[in-house]
């Protein structure tokens, strides 16, 4: 496949898109980013009380309502950084294509990583300018950890296409 300009510039399209959506939630005051939250926190909630009761005390429900809220919170950060990862590995992959093929997949892994840690650690610095939100390491660690995972989930997805591509040989 030659080298096409406007594939490479069409190639960032969803890496930008990706960031838009992350800038936009980060750009959501405390008020907004609670309520989401929270709104999926009750679904999710309610969910799990169907399937396996609610024989909580009052109390108990608050706290499990809290550390739920917490742990949605948390995953929504590792998810749309590790979508991020994965958008941000195509445009590095279309960039640093060589005339023969491509640079090996851990180069490509390490440079996306960066990028998407460095877009995190961006938008934690930007909450430091919205309404109640707040710049914390830990989010920057979580958002690492998810693009740590989708990093793993390139890897094994290229492991086993290489797999069955020296099958077929």
């Amino acid at each position: 496949m030659k080298n096409n300009p406007l594939r490479k510039i069409a190639s960032i399209i969803p890496a930008l898109l990706t960031e838009a959506m992350v800038f936009f939630f980060s750009s959501q005051d405390g008020n907004e980013s609670g309520a989401l939250s929270g709104g999926i926190t009750e679904k999710v909630a309610r969910f799990l009380y169907r399937f396996f009761g609610n024989g909580r005390s009052e109390e108990e429900s608050l706290i499990f309502l809290e550390n739920l809220e917490t742990l949605i919170r948390k995953m929504g950060h590792a998810g749309e950084h590790g979508l991020l990862m994965l958008a941000v590995f195509l445009p590095v992959t279309v960039f640093t294509r060589k005339k023969d093929g491509y640079h090996s997949l851990f180069p490509r892994l390490c440079l996306s990583f960066l990028i998407t840690v460095i877009l995190a650690a961006s938008d934690e610095i930007h909450q430091l300018f919205v309404a109640g939100r707040a710049c914390e390491l830990t989010d920057v660690l979580i958002d690492a950890s998810g693009a740590l995972a989708m990093g793993l989930a390139i890897t094994v997805i290229d492991l086993v296409i290489r797999h069955f591509k020296n099958k077929s040989k």
